[in-house]
Order: structure tokens, then sequence, then C-alpha cells
């Protein structure tokens, strides 16, 4: 739930392709919300986003396991999806910046993650 307590508004798209992938999650919500207080967002911000940052980070690193091209959502999406949940259009984009600088990284494990298979 988002701090007006609605649902978290998930792309169905994405969570259909992430279940198919069957690659286990693999950022925890709970680290998720961690790197988010780790650059200093608050308690209640880090547990409102932290299991769509998983998600998304997830998401990226599946890509790579699986051989596909990268996973990144284009930066307008993130925006409207934040600005959606509430935040305001400063804190939206650092939000943002914060979520789609890691996205690559995650990629590059999964993708180095796919070459350790026997």
């Amino acid at each position: 739930m988002n701090l007006a307590g609605n649902p978290l508004p998930y792309n169905r798209l994405m969570f259909a392709a992430y279940k198919a992938v069957g690659v286990p999650l693999w950022v925890s919500p709970d680290e998720a919300a961690d790197s988010l207080r780790y650059q200093r967002w608050s308690e209640q911000i880090s547990l409102e986003l932290g299991e769509w940052f998983a998600r998304m980070w997830s998401m990226a690193f599946a890509a790579g396991y699986k051989g596909l091209k990268p996973f990144v959502p284009k930066r307008e999406h993130v925006l409207r999806m934040l600005s959606k949940m509430g935040y305001a259009p400063g804190r939206a984009s650092e939000l943002a910046s914060f979520l789609l600088d890691d996205i690559d990284g995650f990629h590059r494990k999964g993708c180095a993650r796919r070459h350790l298979q026997p």
C-alpha cells in the first residue's frame, strides 16, 4: 500500500513475465528497503517502495539470467508510477534515478549467474 492507503499499481505484464521466467526474487523487499534507507530515505518510504523496487531489480536480474535483453523501464513510466503514488516531482525524480541506476548492474549479475550454470 502507498501512503494514501491505495494498493500499489503493479504492471500486470511485468508480473506475468516475471512469473513465467521462474527465477526467484534476486532482491528481497527487505534488501530493497534497506537500500533505500542507506540512501537516507525515510522508514515509511523505504517500506512502501521496497517491494516495488525489489520486483523491478529482480526482473532485470531474471532477464540477464535467461539471456534476454536488459529490462529497462522508461524513465517516464517510473515517474508516472511514482506520481500516481503521490510523490512530488522532485522526490519522484530522485527515486526514479536511484531505481534506474541499479537496473543495469542487476542485469549483469544475472548474465554472470547464467554463465556459472553447468
